[in-house]
């Protein structure tokens, strides 16, 4: 479940750099230099991606671990 949700939120992620790098390359204009700073910055972007699935999936599991930790509370006290 982890993984699915790591990996789609990498590939939205990712989907999301591409973007940025084709608009960037639009707007370069002509020139290796200009293109390779697309390319670094599209490298960043990318890197970023796992930094950021990871702790917001972190966040996420401790969310749920608090939350069912609530849960069996209540239902410890109800039973």
């Amino acid at each position: 479940m982890v993984c699915n949700q790591l990996c789609s939120c990498v590939e939205s992620c990712v989907s999301q750099c591409l973007q940025e790098r084709s608009e960037c390359r639009s707007q370069a204009g002509p020139g290796p230099a200009r293109r390779q700073a697309c390319q670094t910055a599209f490298a960043g972007c990318h890197a970023l991606c796992d930094v950021h699935c990871l702790a917001e999936i972190r966040t996420v599991g401790a969310q749920l671990t608090k939350l069912s930790s609530h849960l069996m509370a209540i239902i410890h006290v109800s039973i």
